[in-house]
């Protein structure tokens, strides 16, 4: 255990920070309506995988569908990407998915600002009525 210690929150990376900072906003705004997965580069991955791979619930031409959402993320400030990320972003973008590098939230409002949450109501099948306990 002595290996670990020193790494908590407090000591996380610039990047990791963020990153987490970025991801309880994006839970907040599709509050349930947000399927998450954190990649691990590494063998069996090809290089250049975005950092994190979502599929949003949300409402195009009257119909509740999945959008695709990949975020490579990088520290505030840093700009530049890998070439095989930046293959891979556009790989993304051309299947049709919403894809890019994130360094700041602004940058995230922007890449997220085509997918508007979905409003559940409790007669979709999703949630039952609470009874009022008044009969």
């Amino acid at each position: 255990m002595a290996g670990f210690r020193g790494w908590s929150k407090r000591n996380q990376t610039p990047e990791s920070a963020f990153r987490s900072m970025c991801l309880k906003w994006l839970k907040l705004r599709f509050s349930g309506r947000i399927w998450h997965m954190r990649t691990i580069g590494g063998l069996g991955q090809r290089a250049g995988i975005p950092d994190d791979l979502f599929c949003v619930r949300t409402r195009r031409n009257g119909e509740d569908v999945g959008v695709f959402l990949a975020i490579e993320w990088k520290a505030p400030g840093v700009t530049r990407l890998g070439p095989r990320q930046k293959q891979e972003l556009e790989a993304i973008r051309a299947a049709g998915g919403i894809a890019g590098m994130v360094n700041s939230l602004e940058a995230l409002e922007e890449l997220v600002s085509g997918i508007e949450p979905t409003q559940l109501s409790m007669r979709d099948g999703k949630q039952k009525p609470r009874r009022s306990g008044v009969e």
